[in-house]
């Protein structure tokens, strides 16, 4: 099921995305103005391990209007795949047609600089509602219950197995995608997951030898951990799976990362984690708000709403989040130019250090500039 082709994002525009963060580091290193400013390249805490708009810091802001980011706008190159081609795009909507789902003033769209986006047909005012998806025709997992998976496909014992562990939300959802997957014609959602993306372009699913062109060991070595961690929770899946049932390694790779990066957070009271058809096509863009995204108790679907207003011809995009292109980079597969969550990460010694022929403080001196560093990265 795999389709390459000009709108695949292959190792090609994964090398593309390298090149980019590497550039982008160069440049920074190259004009530092450490010496000046000392805490000038100090990074924030390492983020979670998982895509920034599907964090806990930014469940708040996915069911309210959030506020204007004040950054400047980084287009994606990450394709809306899922409707790479007309046909599929075609197929989706026969799809949502027969599911009830509700699609409002736009279509998916090659657009000029080359990748697939989600573009308004006429003008869309802030608050309008641009999908509506009965609740089951999208998969939901909240933390309280298990999936709605039969023994026949995973045992309940896995459930017991994996309580405790970080990320449990996302371990639920993978599987109930590789349940639906499993079935085939069988599953209701087999329209929308045949138009899936089949090859995953996030850092940890690419091979180590793609992996070293980031000439940077530290995010290196936390890629190969988190290929570790998957390993693990395959094997883990595996001793779980029923009778006959087989789960490949890199099914389980391709649902988890498609997890990551495509899930919503209703947010509030009983809230669920969602992958919701239609609005999982939508592009990122800095400068947008966090998506509008909601269950309707009285629709009974889930809802995704204009976060701002849109122009006829224009692309409907949202953010993702305050998100440095390396964090990007890893979860989703592309970076964005000017982006002003970037940072370099340095230790304080390298922070205080001065141009050749400026001297580095010394004594009592070099000791406060240090607390003070130290003081302001904990902060």
């Amino acid at each position: 099921m795999r389709r390459p082709g000009p709108h695949s994002l292959g190792v090609f525009q994964m090398k593309r995305g390298l090149l980019v963060l590497l550039l982008f580091l160069g440049a920074a290193q190259a004009g530092s103005p450490s010496a000046q400013h000392p805490l000038a390249f100090f990074g924030p805490p390492r983020p979670p391990s998982y895509p920034r708009h599907c964090s806990p810091a930014a469940w708040p802001h996915c069911s309210v209007v959030g506020c204007p980011a004040a950054r400047a706008a980084g287009r994606s190159i990450l394709t809306a795949k899922a409707c790479a081609e007309d046909p599929q795009w075609g197929r989706i909507k026969q799809w949502c047609q027969q599911e009830d789902i509700q699609l409002r003033k736009f279509r998916v769209q090659e657009l000029p600089e080359g990748y697939r986006g989600v573009v308004a047909l006429e003008d869309i005012g802030l608050g309008e509602l641009l999908c509506s998806v009965p609740s089951g025709s999208a998969l939901a997992v909240t933390m309280d219950q298990d999936p709605d998976i039969p023994e026949s496909f995973l045992e309940r014992g896995y459930w017991r197995s994996i309580e405790g562990l970080d990320y449990i939300r996302e371990l639920k959802m993978t599987s109930l995608l590789l349940y639906h997957n499993h079935l085939g014609e069988a599953s209701n959602m087999r329209g929308w997951i045949e138009v899936l993306p089949r090859d995953v372009a996030s850092l940890p699913m690419l091979d180590s030898s793609v992996l070293q062109e980031l000439q940077d060991k530290e995010l290196q070595d936390r890629v190969e951990s988190e290929k570790q961690w998957i390993r693990s929770r395959h094997t883990q899946l595996c001793e779980h799976l029923a009778p006959g049932v087989q789960v490949p390694f890199e099914d389980f790779g391709w649902a988890l990362e498609l997890v990551r990066s495509r899930s919503f957070f209703t947010g509030g009271e009983g809230s669920q984690w969602v992958m919701c058809p239609v609005a999982d096509m939508i592009n990122h863009d800095a400068s947008r708000h966090n998506p509008l995204f909601r269950f309707s108790e009285k629709a009974g679907a889930f809802e995704l709403w204009s976060d701002d207003e849109h122009k006829r011809g224009e692309e409907i995009t949202f953010s993702y989040g305050g998100v440095s292109n390396a964090e990007l980079l890893m979860w989703y597969g592309f970076c964005t130019e000017g982006n002003a969550d970037e940072y370099v990460g340095m230790s304080v010694n390298e922070a205080i250090q001065r141009p050749p022929g400026h001297p580095t403080p010394g004594g009592a001196h070099l000791e406060g500039v240090r607390r003070r560093a130290t003081e302001a990265v904990l902060e």
